[in-house]
């Protein structure tokens, strides 16, 4: 199932969009944004899991308490075609080349494809699909400093006459710079915090980063 059950993976998508705005310099953690109860985006009205009254949130804390308005307010200063070259540099949509067999590539629907209201669910996760694998290849990324290992199950190989190989261990590739990685790290430790979505996640002692998902 980890490589062959692909889903819609809901909110833990956010942090693609967060990467991209800290990467391209549209945000910073502390970044304002004024984030209404709903928002009408392509042709549809979106709202956040909780009611509230308009307010200003930091960058911080649009993604602490996973904020759809918020998220979408942020896409739209990153703009649907750098958006998705963060996609495709993130792996989605693409099979990650485990040697496993059956393994599904996910789905992200081609720009061509989109529909108005196409760009007002992406950027949180819905309207494309991802694998288990694909999505820790992704958070991976953001752990490893910004770079995305090919992921292999294969360590070596012994033929029948005790001769050994070492497989090779693929070559990283940069998706976002060390301090886009580290930035954002510390802005996912926010959703385990206090105020956060992802309080049961906290271990008393450590510094914990994550993100919660529909």
């Amino acid at each position: 199932p980890p490589v062959m059950s692909a889903f819609e993976p809901g909110s833990v998508q956010k942090s693609i969009t967060f990467a991209a705005a800290l990467q391209q310099g549209i945000i910073t953690p502390r970044t304002i944004v004024k984030v209404p109860d709903q928002i009408y985006m392509g042709g549809v009205t979106v709202g956040d899991a909780w009611y509230h009254p308009t307010e200003h949130f930091y960058a911080t804390g649009v993604l602490a308490q996973s904020s759809n308005v918020g998220t979408l307010k942020i896409a739209q200063r990153i703009g649907p075609k750098v958006w998705m070259d963060y996609e495709r540099r993130f792996g989605v949509g693409q099979s990650t080349g485990i040697e496993l067999p059956g393994e599904s590539s996910g789905y992200l629907p081609p720009m061509k494809d989109w529909s108005q209201s196409t760009f007002a669910n992406l950027p949180f996760g819905q309207g494309e699909s991802m694998t288990v694998l694909q999505l820790a290849s992704i958070y991976q990324t953001i752990a490893n400093n910004g770079v995305r290992i090919p992921p292999r199950i294969v360590q070596s190989i012994t033929k029948a006459d005790g001769a050994v190989t070492t497989t090779k261990q693929p070559s990283g590739i940069r998706v976002i710079t060390p301090q886009t990685a580290q930035t954002l790290r510390t802005m996912l430790e926010s959703v385990t915090l206090p105020g956060g979505t992802g309080v049961k996640a906290a271990i008393p002692g450590y510094r914990i980063a994550g993100k919660t998902g529909t």
